[in-house]
């Protein structure tokens, strides 16, 4: 081809620190923190549980392609939340600049677009 391919379409997923890292103390009450109940993590939105986000650690993950069937049809009928269970640990390069730029690498990219996946919030 000439050139190597730029993925227009990558995301990351935000440590537990992504909103408070360059806040002073005093102000972290007014970003997204997080609490722990029943032994499960949840962003806090303006001091109110947020359950926006089913799994706000990402941990376990959907594997990558797990909606490949399903954006080319779906011939086989499945639910997308049928298809999003197959799930694995959250890989080091999804959370892990180093990782990541590693992985980039590894795969041929010449670079690549990164989105925040807790945009939802």
């Amino acid at each position: 081809m000439g050139y190597r391919p730029f993925d227009c379409d990558n995301h990351y997923y935000e440590g537990v620190d992504a909103f408070t890292r360059h806040v002073p103390v005093d102000m972290q009450p007014r970003v997204v923190e997080w609490c722990e109940m029943d032994g499960r993590r949840y962003h806090v939105v303006g001091g109110k549980v947020s359950h926006a986000v089913v799994n706000p650690t990402w941990n376990p993950i959907a594997k990558p392609g797990a909606l490949y069937e399903y954006f080319r049809g779906n011939p086989g009928g499945r639910s997308p939340l049928e298809l999003l269970r197959d799930r694995e640990p959250l890989p080091a390069e999804y959370i892990d600049h180093d990782a990541r730029l590693q992985t980039i690498e590894a795969q041929g990219l010449e670079a690549v677009w990164l989105f925040p996946t807790l945009g939802v919030l």
